[in-house]
């Protein structure tokens, strides 16, 4: 999660990152690419969808990554 919040690709690549680590829940209940949206890391969010991240992920208030990206309007994370 760290490494989402921060917008390190070469981190997160290195630790080498598997399902269990992209579906690992943070101590508030997100994912690592709720993280990302919420940091408004898009090249992160990216990363995380290639490597297999769930666009439709909900965290514990039932929210996607893309309920994130509308709300903080950041709109380079919507497609």
């Amino acid at each position: 999660h760290n490494a989402a919040a921060s917008g390190d690709c070469a981190t997160l690549d290195a630790l080498n990152v598997d399902q269990q680590a992209l579906t690992a829940l943070s101590g508030e209940g997100d994912f690592c690419i709720h993280v990302a949206v919420m940091q408004g890391k898009t090249e992160m969010a990216r990363h995380l969808l290639k490597l297999g991240a769930a666009v439709d992920s909900t965290n514990y208030q039932e929210r996607t990554p893309l309920h994130y990206a509308i709300t903080r309007l950041q709109k380079d994370m919507i497609v």
